[in-house]
């Protein structure tokens, strides 16, 4: 039963760490709309998709890379 908690809590955490990392760039991405194109794009929902379409490759390319990567040797 330790065990079950033990992952699930490692899941929860890595769901937490990933949420945190959308948060932050989303705030970069409209830091960088605002500086060089406008207000209006920067807070939208148009930008949110992006950068969530961004995210969701990024971890199906990870779990990829993880899933058919050798295995380590020591």
């Amino acid at each position: 039963m330790l065990q079950v908690w033990r992952s699930l809590g490692a899941r929860a955490q890595w769901a937490l760490q990933l949420l945190v990392v959308f948060a932050i760039a989303r705030v970069i991405a409209g830091l960088i709309m605002i500086a060089f194109v406008s207000d209006a794009i920067a807070w939208g929902y148009e930008i949110t998709a992006i950068i969530a379409g961004c995210a969701v490759v990024y971890v199906l390319v990870a779990l990829a890379v993880r899933r058919w990567a050798p295995p380590r040797t020591r």
